[in-house]
């Protein structure tokens, strides 16, 4: 199976879950688990198109302070002194270094002009991972080196997503003053609920006035449209699935108008629009069906054409100058798990890449577009667990046309939280727990690095 279930009884922002269900391995929503998933769209690069090391800064941006590939971080006590390790032939480094210790996972990733920029959480001191939280930010100009800061501002506040809107970095979490775990016994704070932060250089962070919808929303992500803030999820009061657009954080449009997306399972802004997708249980089939829609301006969604019913799950969706790829997989009782990829040059018609070699027993969960294409990154579930998975990265110019990238080596993972590309390369960051479901979870984050010159294909 390739889903990862856990039943817990949890507190998301103001609004107590009976329970939590993680459906598919390696995606992390921010909604029902400690991490988001984004998916992804959540982090993605402003719609101008990824960052190469040749491209132009993105319009408007200014360069932030600028850490150096030599930057002071706090060691990983598993890679104390230890640098970046790559397996044979793989892209990918292991960064053994990373600064993670005391930290429950990296939630977020987004790349800036000078770097990346990541967010994620920790317990409050005395606190254990069901406990009450703090955020924590994470910076690095080249990928490799990370500069961790753990700001005051993020006092109870759990991370879940990252995004550059223009020279300015936004990060939307869950505040609350009570452990993770619902206790009648705890009041909680006024302002509980979902906030947002913004900064010019990932140290200093000012929280935004909250906005009463997304204060009691459950958002399940985050992506940067032209001059625009546009969250999806669901609302409050009804749970009905919504898209909020800002231009500055703190003033909120909300629209419900999304063509029968219910939930958005990903999004994407490109050069037509906005590319939505995901997915309904249908009664007749007994089984999901993917939905896809397209919108010119974020407000006013229009049903867009799949080929055919498709009984897949897709988790992400990635926009380029070529246009739109969405990524996912079917897992069906009867039948193997089978990685998924759909490819549109304008967001409302799509096209269903080929049965290729590698995608039996592979799934996709996120996709992040390259200077020469796109990058999916996949999963294998592992031999013999119920809910740990191997990761797999493939890449295609053209989105139906695939090949094997590179595995993550450096370790088996439960949740992956996120993705992201700049000039600097692409860095993905997964957690893996130990002893879930007991008082004391052991929580390691496995980080990866890889240029961009190693990602253009085989």
């Amino acid at each position: 199976m390739a889903g990862n279930l856990r039943l817990v009884l949890v507190r998301a922002g103001n609004v107590l879950l009976a329970a939590a269900l993680v459906g598919c391995a390696g995606e992390g929503q921010p909604t029902a688990s400690p991490a988001p998933s984004p998916t992804q769209a959540a982090g993605t690069l402003p719609p101008q198109g990824p960052i190469s090391p040749t491209s132009p800064p993105i319009a408007g941006a200014t360069a932030s302070p600028e850490l150096s590939p030599g930057a002071a971080t706090s060691p990983s006590p598993a890679g104390t002194g230890a640098g970046p390790t790559a397996a044979t032939g793989s892209p990918w480094q292991y960064l053994a270094g990373f600064p993670a210790e005391g930290a429950i996972e990296v939630s977020s990733v987004t790349g800036t002009p000078t770097g990346f920029v990541a967010v994620g959480y920790q317990p409050m001191p005395g606190d254990g991972y069901y406990g009450r939280r703090r955020g924590i930010v994470w910076r690095s100009a080249d990928g490799i080196a990370w500069e961790r800061v753990e700001p005051a501002e993020f006092e109870f506040a759990s991370l879940d997503q990252v995004v550059l809107l223009n020279d300015q970095l936004y990060a939307f979490g869950t505040v609350s003053a009570c452990d993770f775990v619902i206790d009648d016994a705890c009041t909680d704070i006024a302002e509980a609920g979902w906030t947002v932060w913004r900064s010019s250089d990932g140290l200093a962070w000012s929280r935004l006035p909250q906005s009463p919808a997304l204060k009691a929303a459950d958002l399940d992500g985050v992506i940067v449209g032209p001059n625009l803030l546009v969250a999806h999820g669901s609302t409050g009061d009804e749970q009905a699935a919504a898209v909020w657009l800002s231009a500055d954080g703190q003033t909120w449009e909300e629209t419900r108008e999304l063509a029968g997306l219910d939930p958005i399972g990903a999004m994407a802004s490109g050069a037509h629009g906005f590319a939505a997708i995901g997915a309904h249980f249908v009664p007749s089939l007994d089984d999901i069906e993917a939905v896809a829609a397209y919108s010119t301006d974020g407000r006013t969604f229009q049903p867009a054409q799949l080929p055919g019913s498709l009984p897949v799950a897709f988790r992400g969706v990635a926009a380029a100058h070529a246009g739109y790829v969405a990524v996912g997989y079917a897992d069906r009782e009867d039948q193997p798990l089978m990685a998924a990829a759909i490819v549109s040059a304008d967001g409302q018609t799509w096209s269903a890449a080929p049965a290729q070699d590698g995608f039996t027993n592979l799934g996709f969960h996120h996709v992040s577009a390259v200077p020469s294409g796109y990058l999916a990154i996949g999963f294998v579930p592992e031999a013999d667990s119920f809910d740990r998975q191997l990761g797999s990265t493939w890449f295609t110019a053209d989105g139906l046309s695939w090949a094997r990238a590179g595995d993550l080596q450096g370790g088996a993972y439960q949740e992956l939280g996120d993705a992201a590309v700049s000039g600097a390369g692409m860095v993905i960051f997964a957690t893996d727990f130990e002893d879930e479901g007991d008082e004391e979870v052991i929580s390691t984050i496995r980080p990866w690095f890889a240029a961009l010159d190693r990602l253009a294909g085989p």
